[in-house]
């Protein structure tokens, strides 16, 4: 059995009862196409023309949904909006399982004007977002392994992860 996590592979262990020495590890990547960018400004332009993008963002790049713990996410950034901070949250992936909560929530804040929720967008937009947050956010409650901390690693882009499951040993 191949796994992408020493995570994934004790949940095998734990919850399958397969022998650990059945079991083989082998770690995903980002695909070379993410990588650091030198145009930033011109880079920022471009993603405010097209996505309304207009300051220094936060970012979040996986399934919006509650197993994400994109209420915390969401509930942290007003903190900083409190504190005086001038920012957006930029939300990228598709709408999952608590979608509605989590607009609820942004509602409930009134921060709807300072989060952007884009859903899909093209690899080379995300690449290009990448490379231009200010801070790339993931705070997840649980993951096999998580990919997108290692792409925006690859972009440069500062990261912060919860400290569960795969999560430590993927950004480690």
């Amino acid at each position: 059995i191949i796994t992408d996590s020493k995570n994934t592979k004790n949940d095998c262990i734990k919850y399958l009862n397969i022998p650990e020495d059945k079991i083989k590890i082998i770690p995903l990547a980002p695909e070379r196409k993410y990588k650091l960018l030198h145009n930033k400004e011109e880079l920022r332009v471009e993603l405010n023309m097209k996505y309304k993008i207009s300051r220094q963002f936060i970012l979040y790049v996986g399934t919006v949904e509650l197993r994400k713990n994109i209420p915390l996410l969401i509930r942290s950034f007003h903190k900083l909006l409190i504190k005086g901070l001038k920012l957006q949250l930029v939300l990228i992936g598709i709408h999952g399982y608590g979608f509605d909560e989590i607009i609820k929530i942004i509602n409930e804040l009134g921060i709807s004007q300072d989060v952007v929720i884009l859903g899909y967008v093209p690899t080379n937009d995300l690449i290009k977002f990448y490379n231009t947050a200010d801070l790339f956010v993931f705070p997840s409650l649980y993951e096999g392994f998580g990919l997108p901390p290692l792409e925006a690693m690859a972009c440069g882009c500062p990261v912060i992860t919860s400290n569960i499951s795969s999560l430590p040993e993927i950004v480690g």
